[in-house]
């Protein structure tokens, strides 16, 4: 009985419910080229981060981390030195600048943020590097994704695929 699981581990319908219909809708709205055999979709809300493996259009794999944008956004509020003046950015300063500066453009005035947020980033990436080898192993088949979709409040971060393509 899925109730008696639910309870056991204390999962609340709504949100499962939730979760489901939006992937449905997502996948239905901008994934549903049947082209490309295997998807991954990279989601980040304010506290999470979402992988999800999907094989044509079957949900195979799916994730959660606990680490979301708003990680991102403390990181950016720790104070950095810039031409030897101080700067700290405030919550909302820090999402308006993810949003107007590509951080991994290298720029001399960038890069210091860049350095703040990278651990952030790279442990993301090392999450997905560890559900790709997961997958691989329990599906004993090496499996070659094309395009990683990402969504949800990457969307946020100017040319974060940038970062990401390599990872």
């Amino acid at each position: 009985n899925y109730l008696e699981i639910f309870a056991k581990y204390h999962l609340e319908l709504n949100n499962l419910l939730s979760n489901l219909n939006n992937l449905e809708y997502l996948f239905a709205k901008d994934f549903s080229d049947t082209q490309t055999p295997h998807k991954l979709i990279l989601d980040l809300e304010d506290n999470l981060f979402k992988i999800y493996i999907f094989q044509g259009n079957r949900l195979c794999f799916d994730r959660h981390v606990s680490c979301g944008f708003e990680e991102i956004i403390k990181a950016l509020g720790k104070k950095v030195q810039i031409n030897n003046k101080e700067f700290e950015l405030k919550a909302e300063a820090a999402q308006k600048f993810l949003n107007t500066n590509n951080l991994f453009s290298q720029k001399k005035e960038i890069e210091p943020f860049f350095f703040l947020i990278r651990p952030v980033l790279e442990k993301m990436a090392i999450e997905v590097q560890k559900s790709l080898h997961f997958y691989a192993k329990r599906t004993m088949q090496n499996t070659i994704f094309e395009h990683a979709y990402i969504r949800g409040d990457f969307l946020k971060i100017k040319e974060v695929a940038q970062f990401l393509a390599p990872q």
